[in-house]
């Protein structure tokens, strides 16, 4: 495995990695999938999407995609303190060998739903589900549907420990590349003619299906939708605005 990334160096040296910004295109993949007829619609549960996985419990096996999309699975998760903190989980993860077995292997603190929890490995679930649903490497989807298409062609994608690719925090990107895509996005998926991405798609990933991440922060004031943050609704006369954050 280290010898195929490094083997990549050559192609992605002066790129940058994008952290969590990954997730969002982590989204988009999901939304072309479902477009395409490859996945099941997002009412579509866990245990459906991850056969392999034999998930026991009922109540985990029946969370659904959209939840988790918005980050409202509600696993037991702490990862709003810092990094640096031995216990944050998005830090006791990466010292696995199977980032989805740790996290599915999590209690659920609430009901599917009901409460959004920030949670990075929540968001490799997808890079699982999307793999599982098209039988290849989700860089390769990703090079046919979505980057292709427009026009990223030097990027590097490293690899969960389970096999998956990183959509925690895993791509390296271009500036000019990563415009590329906020830049579909701006044209409600549309590219020179031609819908990569449903408009609809783009829609809902920048409706704030959850209104404020932080309720206990008066400053702070910032929604979340398919993996987007909301940075401002519109509800209140300024511009409507919302971007990937990483």
């Amino acid at each position: 495995l280290l010898r195929r990334q490094l083997a990549s160096v050559s192609r992605w040296k002066r790129s940058a990695t994008v952290q969590s910004s990954t997730k969002s295109f982590m989204s988009a993949l999901v939304g072309i999938a479902i477009d395409r007829g490859d996945l099941s619609g997002i009412d579509t549960t866990l245990g459906v999407l991850l056969p392999h996985r034999e998930i026991v419990d009922p109540e985990k096996s029946a969370i659904t995609l959209d939840n988790i999309l918005t980050m409202r699975p509600s696993f037991e998760w702490e990862e709003d303190i810092s990094y640096w903190e031995p216990r944050n989980d998005g830090i006791q993860v990466e010292s696995k060998n199977d980032w989805v077995a740790y996290l599915l292997n999590k209690p659920l603190a609430h009901d599917q739903g009901t409460t959004y929890k920030y949670n990075s490995t929540n968001t490799q679930l997808m890079s699982e589900i999307v793999s599982t649903a098209i039988g290849k490497p989700l860089n390769e989807y990703a090079e046919q549907f979505l980057f292709g298409p427009i026009g990223i062609k030097d990027y590097f994608w490293k690899d969960a420990p389970e096999g998956f690719k990183d959509a925690a925090g895993g791509l390296y990107l271009k500036a000019r590349d990563f415009a590329r895509f906020g830049l579909l996005f701006a044209r409600a998926g549309d590219w020179n003619g031609e819908q990569i991405l449903p408009a609809e798609w783009v829609t809902r990933s920048s409706s704030p299906f959850i209104a404020d991440t932080d309720p206990t922060d008066p400053d702070f004031n910032v929604g979340y939708g398919y993996q987007w943050w909301i940075y401002e609704d519109g509800s209140d006369g300024r511009p409507f605005m919302y971007g990937s954050w990483g």
